[in-house]
């Protein structure tokens, strides 16, 4: 056995080394000094480590405050710039306390305005008012007009001789098809039983020339149709001086002969209106029928239009009261008939009717009843996604003194109720018609105004219907709700 023993000073390095025949075993010892260093380093590292820690903290705490405050300011601006959106709106929708959303594009003068209504002829806009009479007689000057790009208006275009004219009414026929123009006159002064005027637009005058007159009695309405190529006409005679139960016309357009020829006849009692619609292959003509001498609950009838006989049958009778005006619209895969109801003999205060078509019995059945004052007609239109009916309640005899019906209503389909609810009135003044039309992207209403209180001339409103306004009427209703709660003063009868 050997043993070699190696003794160091204590800075160095003391090593022991055993040698046998069996192993050999060999030890290392490190100075202190190296390891307290590594120490010492490890807290330094740590406690750099701990500060950084400390200071991200706080970078940390101050960034969570800026959030906050950042998320406290955001919020407080959101809020801001809700409760001006709101106030914004508010004045856009608003006009003189009321929630107005229809401003005024254009007042038209009129004459005892009955009916308008529009039609695009060679890449223009145009509106025709069917003017009753002045102050003075019933052989006056109905006027169509032409919208105007530079004035942003519509202007007068064209003026038409008419006496007591009831209905102005754009129509295409023929082949190739051309343009047409049916004044319904109603009563000159002296007699009842006078012509009605057709006009065919002519290209190279570049107006509407007189082309074929038509014998009528009162006439208050017509309706045209196509069936096989063949355009109809169903003109609705009122009153022959005598009785009001006479025979409405229907009149077929002869491509051959180029003239309107008389086709069939159907009786009616005071007919005031004259409506379509096609369903599942079948057209159904309605007639509204006001009274027949002693009342004013009469039926009113709606007719099938048989494809094989090109004959109108009766399909279906529907009491009515006082009739002023049928209706037709579909939506949500329905079809629909409203009739507006005036008077019953006693009131004017009374429901018209919306009624459904039911395809299993294939009739018109009742769907919905609406309060109406003196209804004179009814229009259905679109606005966004939301259906709206707005009916035209006009003049009215009240305890042998004449009233004007302050407002007229809007109705809109409520999705949830499945039924059209009330949605705002709009002041009028002897309301007859609302007509809706559009104009590029923008919709309006025509307003019929027969008169005010002291004379026949007055001036029909057009309302642009503001999209802000009437689209989505539930969010606006929400709306309304937010904001009563910020503080902003609605008025009662704003919704």
């Amino acid at each position: 056995t050997t043993t070699t023993t190696t003794t160091a000073t204590p800075s160095t390095t003391s090593t022991t080394s055993t040698t046998t025949s069996a192993a050999a075993t060999t030890t290392t010892s490190f100075p202190l000094t190296d390891l307290q260093a590594n120490v010492s380093a490890v807290q330094a590292l740590a406690q750099s480590l701990a500060a950084n820690i400390s200071g991200q903290a706080a970078q940390l705490s101050t960034l969570q405050n800026n959030v906050s405050t950042l998320k406290l300011q955001t919020e407080t601006d959101v809020y801001t710039l809700q409760t001006e959106v709101l106030w914004l709106r508010q004045q856009l929708c608003s006009y003189n306390g009321l929630n107005f959303s229809t401003p005024v594009l254009q007042r038209l003068p009129t004459q005892g305005a009955i009916r308008w209504t529009s039609f695009r002829l060679r890449n223009t806009e145009h509106l025709a008012v069917a003017n009753l009479r002045n102050d003075t007689s019933f052989n006056i000057q109905s006027v169509i007009y032409a919208f105007n790009l530079s004035s942003v208006s519509f202007v007068p275009w064209q003026y038409l001789n008419t006496s007591g004219a009831s209905e102005m009414m754009h129509f295409r026929a023929g082949s190739p098809e051309e343009d047409f123009l049916l004044v319904t006159n109603a009563f000159n002064g002296t007699t009842e039983n006078i012509f009605s005027d057709i006009y065919r637009y002519d290209r190279t005058a570049a107006q509407f020339v007189l082309f074929q007159q038509i014998d009528t009695s009162a006439a208050r309405h017509a309706h045209a149709f196509v069936h096989a190529n063949t355009t109809y006409l169903v003109v609705a005679n009122y009153f022959n001086g005598t009785t009001h139960n006479i025979l409405s016309n229907v009149y077929r357009y002869d491509n051959v002969g180029q003239q309107f020829v008389l086709h069939q006849q159907v009786p009616t009692s005071g007919a005031s209106s004259v409506e379509s619609v096609h369903i599942n292959g079948v057209r159904y003509i309605a007639i509204a029928n006001f009274n027949n001498d002693t009342s004013h609950t009469v039926p009113s009838n709606i007719y099938r239009f048989d494809n094989t006989t090109n004959q109108l049958v009766l399909h279906q009778q529907i009491i009515t009261n006082g009739a002023f005006d049928w209706r037709a619209f579909s939506f949500n895969g329905t079809d629909f008939l409203a009739v507006a109801n005036s008077f019953d003999g006693e009131n004017h205060t009374i429901p018209s009717v919306v009624y459904r078509f039911d395809l299993a019995t294939s009739l018109f059945l009742p769907f919905q009843n609406i309060s109406t004052v003196a209804a004179r007609s009814w229009e259905y239109f679109v606005v966004g996604s939301t259906s709206f009916l707005a009916v035209a309640e006009g003049r009215h005899v009240m305890n042998d003194t004449i009233k004007v019906t302050e407002n007229s209503s809007i109705y809109y389909f409520d999705q949830t109720q499945q039924q059209f609810v009330h949605f705002r009135d709009i002041p009028t003044l002897g309301a007859v018609q609302w007509h809706h039309f559009t104009l590029g992207p923008s919709a309006f209403l025509a307003l019929a105004e027969i008169r005010d209180d002291t004379s026949f001339s007055v001036s029909s409103p057009l309302y642009h219907l503001n999209r802000l306004c009437w689209n989505h009427l539930t969010p606006w209703r929400e709306w309304a709700q937010e904001s009563r709660a910020l503080g902003i003063n609605l008025e009662a009868s704003f919704f």
